[in-house]
């Protein structure tokens, strides 16, 4: 039996058991807490350098110019961009040809932003949107009472621009008729508002742009030579994204970081596979098809690393950058195929699954008639399919179940 002095003993006993147990408990909250720390830590210390390569990659590669940023590694288009800067004080009009999506209007942006008229208005107008009747009233502007709906007098959009420049994007497409009016402004700089008796003088930088070869058009008399002539005192001709692959890397990882921002999500990033993918590809659209690639990779897929997979399954088993169906010639295999060093049969597998999954989309998914296309089997290609990991919908996988046992019967 227990005395009193023995109780007593039991009792200190048990209280200092409860406090190693709540010490024991208070520790292993602080080891917690200790990770957390660290672990939010190595999160800072990773953002951190994130940041730090972001900031040396706009710095490298990255140019601001108002509102508008220009990305390159390329030397053509680093020429090209201080041959611009040498243009921006003039005020001699200034043509910048290329294809569509190549960045025409940056350049743009830059011959303004880089000279004197920098302060003053940056206007932009579309003449293919601009009905012909429409013209004079639309940049020369107009005065109350000129025409029935006129109940106040209207700027055109040479005034909006006075002492800045003036953007005639699609120029080409300016009726033969009105080429002779904006003629006539860039010869005497004065316009005539409709409804007015008197012209007005203005001080406006014309910068015209387009896709299409003028001097084609002027030797089939669709444009004006000597509209061309007074246009082209001037000329940058931007290259499209084929003429400077260097440049796709750069531009994706760029687009890629824009788009965590406007989507307020987290940051990914492509790996080196994806990069080179991208490199390879085809963009007809140029860098405005390649930008909305990447946005449409980011939003696609849930997972900090974008793979080489993903980009072939971004861009629709590759059809918009890749055209397997005319096999006949070497320029359209993929250069993805043609220039990655990788082991024979890795490269084997990958241009088969672009090929198997092209001919499945030409015969509607159907495994039958693509098989006797393709002079195969269907239990052939059933098992090629799932050999490549090549997933079909569930009736299809039904329809190779079916096939493969009626073939094993035979």
């Amino acid at each position: 039996m227990f005395d009193g002095g023995d109780r007593e003993i039991l009792e200190a006993f048990m209280a200092q058991a409860a406090v190693c147990i709540e010490n024991a408990r208070a520790f292993e909250e602080i080891q917690r807490y200790n990770q957390k720390l660290t672990d939010e830590g190595n999160s800072i210390k990773k953002r951190n350098v994130e940041l730090q390569d972001l900031v040396q990659f706009q710095a490298s590669h990255v140019r601001t110019f108002g509102e508008v940023r220009l990305v390159t590694q390329n030397s053509t288009m680093i020429a090209l961009i201080e041959k611009a800067k040498r243009f921006a004080d003039s005020q001699a009009p200034a043509l910048i040809t290329g294809s569509s999506g190549s960045g025409k209007e940056i350049f743009a942006h830059l011959i303004h932003y880089s000279g004197r008229r920098k302060e003053g208005p940056f206007i932009k107008v579309n003449c293919s949107a601009i009905p012909e009747t429409l013209f004079e009233s639309e940049f020369f502007g107009y005065e109350k009472g000129a025409f029935t709906g006129a109940s106040s007098s209207r700027k055109g959009k040479f005034e909006l621009a006075d002492g800045g420049t003036l953007m005639l994007d699609e120029i080409a497409d300016l009726p033969l008729a009105q080429q002779a009016k904006l003629l006539r402004v860039l010869e005497e700089h004065e316009i005539t508002p409709v409804g007015a008796s008197l012209p007005r003088k203005i001080n406006v930088r014309v910068v015209a742009a387009t896709n299409k070869d003028i001097s084609q058009l002027v030797a089939q008399n669709k444009f004006r030579q000597d509209l061309f002539f007074r246009l082209s005192v001037l000329n940058l001709v931007i290259p499209s994204l084929a003429q400077r692959h260097d440049d796709i890397p750069v531009l994706a990882s760029y687009f890629l970081s824009s788009v965590a921002n406007i989507e307020g999500g987290r940051e990914k990033r492509f790996d080196d596979s994806a990069l080179i993918a991208l490199r390879e590809m085809s963009f007809q659209g140029n860098v405005r098809q390649l930008k909305n690639l990447v946005y449409r990779l980011y939003v696609t897929y849930d997972k900090e690393i974008i793979t080489a997979d993903d980009v072939w399954q971004g861009t629709n088993e590759n059809k918009e950058a890749v055209e397997l169906e005319s096999a006949g010639s070497e320029k359209y295999i993929p250069h993805s195929f043609l220039h990655l060093t990788k082991p024979y049969r890795l490269i084997k597998e990958e241009f088969e699954k672009q090929y198997l999954r092209v001919q499945l989309r030409k015969h509607d998914s159907n495994v039958t008639r693509t098989a006797k296309a393709l002079g195969l089997l269907p239990s052939a290609l059933s098992r090629k399919l799932k050999e490549l990991g090549i997933r079909l919908n569930d009736d299809d996988i039904t329809q190779l179940d079916k096939e493969e046992s009626f073939e094993s019967k035979s």
